[in-house]
């Protein structure tokens, strides 16, 4: 009994882990768009500016 409820017990870690990593990423990717845009917006600006 002990060693079935510790294998569910690892599996909904496993889950609970890969949720995470995926808000992680989510998030990371975000952050990329935002800088990336950020830099896009400058680079434009610069090149009008001159």
């Amino acid at each position: 009994m002990n060693l079935s409820r510790n294998g569910e017990q690892v599996e909904e870690t496993q889950k609970l882990v890969r949720v995470q990593m995926e808000f992680w990423l989510l998030d990371a990717a975000q952050v990329v768009v935002t800088l990336v845009g950020r830099h896009m917006k400058e680079l434009r600006l610069g090149h009008l500016q001159h």
